[in-house]
């Protein structure tokens, strides 16, 4: 086969291919981002939304250019040759790359959505999902602090006190949500250190092969069973303590 051909077929698979986010992206790094539980579920509504519009628009596009193909087809039939007729045939062509280009779109959509629905059937065992907006508005306190505490916790651990954005933003809070945030930023960066130091024994070669990675050392009474972002922030996905919510 010449290189021409190989290249060509190649961009045939390259066009017909829907390239969607996969679920493990989709689950870690679009929803369970979201600090809390009923942000999880916020997002899900938000990116189901998305893709369902887009999914709307591409159906009726695709209808659209069903029939605008057959209309076309049609008056080639009828038209004598021609550069009219050649001008028919290509915008008969277009039609038709632009109704495969819908088809791959919904395949794209669908194999997002499915998913994010998933979730979405998981969290409503849980949460009663039509009155989802008053839950939000009852979440925001929780999340803010969490979300907040998170980021400052990170300030510190790469540059040793917390950001200017992000203590503009934790000041702004009542008093309370203030020292709660800061109080678990401190504890939060704490642990991951510990934590972090712990590895980083472990993968040089100077602990045992059998230590816990995330116990606080040989000087250290206290283990840390779990590591902290998932005990402080609550980002298993729709653990167990959402169902204080019903």
């Amino acid at each position: 086969m010449s290189s021409s051909k190989k290249r060509k077929q190649l961009l045939e698979i390259v066009m017909k291919t829907p390239i969607a986010m996969s679920p493990f992206q989709i689950e870690n790094f679009v929803v369970r981002n979201q600090i809390t539980n009923i942000r999880q579920i916020r997002q899900l509504f938000l990116e189901l939304k998305t893709r369902n519009e887009s999914k709307r628009t591409t159906v009726f596009n695709r209808r659209k250019a069903e029939q605008e193909i057959k209309i076309l087809e049609e008056r080639i039939e009828k038209k004598p040759d021609g550069p009219k007729k050649e001008l028919l045939k290509i915008k008969l062509e277009e039609k038709i790359i632009s109704l495969k280009g819908a088809e791959h779109a919904l395949v794209h959509c669908d194999k997002e959505m499915e998913p994010l629905l998933k979730m979405l059937e998981v969290a409503s065992e849980f949460v009663d999902l039509d009155n989802i907006q008053e839950i939000i508005d009852t979440d925001e306190r929780d999340y803010w602090v969490k979300r907040l505490s998170k980021q400052a916790a990170l300030d510190m651990l790469t540059t040793g006190v917390v950001g200017t954005g992000n203590m503009d933003a934790i000041i702004s809070m009542p008093e309370e949500e203030q020292i709660q945030c800061l109080a678990a930023a401190v504890d939060y960066n704490t642990k991951l250190k510990l934590g972090m130091q712990n590895i980083e024994r472990k993968v040089l070669g100077d602990a045992n092969p059998n230590t816990d990675l995330l116990s606080e050392g040989p000087d250290k009474d206290e283990e840390i069973k779990e590591l902290p972002i998932k005990t402080e922030f609550d980002n298993l996905l729709f653990s167990d303590s959402i169902k204080k919510l019903k």
